[in-house]
């Protein structure tokens, strides 16, 4: 059972013999509050803008009132310590550390809690493009030409239905030649790891016809 802090008094008497006066001793013994910063944790991010953590919500058992400091080898730049908030918005992905620290009153020792906070690349699937080709002999295109601003590593699909049967994902290329005249959607897909999302954009390839005047002829 554990001993509430406070002050607490205690006497020690030595009984005399008459007519001697008894004796006595009083001690005065000062009982501090033993501090607990909780368990460790640890959560991951995604480095997008807008996304924040105030790292309390992390405090599991912990007593009030401990100083937060980010203890990384590479500070973050977005953690407020006075609010132990941590702003992943632009952060350089990685792993970061931070502790909660409680100062004791001697002789009770001083404790602290760490967190681990793992922060993920947010991915861009750059905007929504178009273009137009002929469906002349030879005609191709390769659609990454069209990505603006797109992180790279994302895979190419077509989601035309039905599909042209002309698209080569591999190399993002597509053959115009002799293909039916009409629109033609593909997609751009970027697969983040979590708690970042996917992104994708899309495109939409107008395929025309050749013009034909016909053969040329002579009459009288």
């Amino acid at each position: 059972m554990l001993t509430t802090a406070g002050l607490y008094t205690f006497t020690y008497t030595v009984a005399a013999v008459a007519p001697c006066a008894n004796d006595y001793a009083t001690f005065s013994v000062t009982i501090e509050e033993e501090l607990d910063a909780g368990a460790d944790d640890a959560a991951s991010l995604c480095n997008s803008a807008g996304t924040t953590l105030d790292l309390n919500t992390l405090l599991s058992g912990a007593d009030a009132g401990g100083t937060w400091s980010e203890t990384s080898g590479v500070a973050s730049g977005g953690f407020t310590p006075a609010t132990g908030t941590l702003d992943a918005s632009g952060v350089t992905a990685g792993t970061y550390t931070f502790q909660y620290y409680l100062t004791a009153v001697a002789p009770c020792a001083d404790d602290f809690s760490t967190f681990t906070i793992t922060i993920e690349q947010e991915v861009d699937a750059g905007a929504d493009n178009s273009a137009t080709m002929c469906n002349t002999a030879g005609s191709t295109l390769d659609l990454s030409t069209l990505l603006v601003g797109a992180d790279a590593g994302g895979i190419w699909s077509e989601s035309t239905a039905p599909a042209s049967g002309s698209f080569t994902p591999a190399t993002s290329t597509l053959d115009a030649s002799g293909l039916t005249a009409g629109v033609y959607t593909f997609d751009y897909d970027l697969i983040a790891v979590a708690p970042c999302l996917n992104d994708q954009s899309s495109f939409s390839i107008t395929v025309t016809n050749l013009p034909n005047a016909g053969a040329d002829n002579a009459t009288s």
